[in-house]
């Protein structure tokens, strides 16, 4: 039985709308990138915050350390995948939120 996912995206303030397979392709991409960080195992919540290019994830409610490879690879990728999106050009800030249901 695979764990279904709620995800809510907001790019320089302003909520985005997905469609169901963007919206399960940066679920996808954020928990295989995430789950490969020490912490980021068996994730329920997972919350991504960028402000100006300085990369948060918390996961389970726990915030987790990011060198400096994880950070620019997490952030690049998530980054790189967003701006593939209608109307996305340039990213101040973000928020991903994943939770389980």
């Amino acid at each position: 039985m695979s764990i279904k996912y709620e995800t809510e995206l907001i790019i320089n303030g302003s909520p985005m709308e997905l469609t169901e397979f963007p919206a399960d392709f940066l679920t996808n991409v954020a928990l295989a990138a995430v789950s490969s960080l020490q912490g980021g195992d068996d994730i329920k919540t997972l919350d991504i915050s960028q402000d100006e290019g300085t990369t948060k994830i918390t996961a389970n409610n726990q915030t987790l350390t990011l060198t400096p490879f994880p950070h620019d690879a997490v952030t690049n990728t998530i980054n790189g995948l967003l701006q593939t999106l209608k109307g996305v050009k340039e990213i101040q800030t973000l928020s991903i939120k994943i939770k389980a249901v």
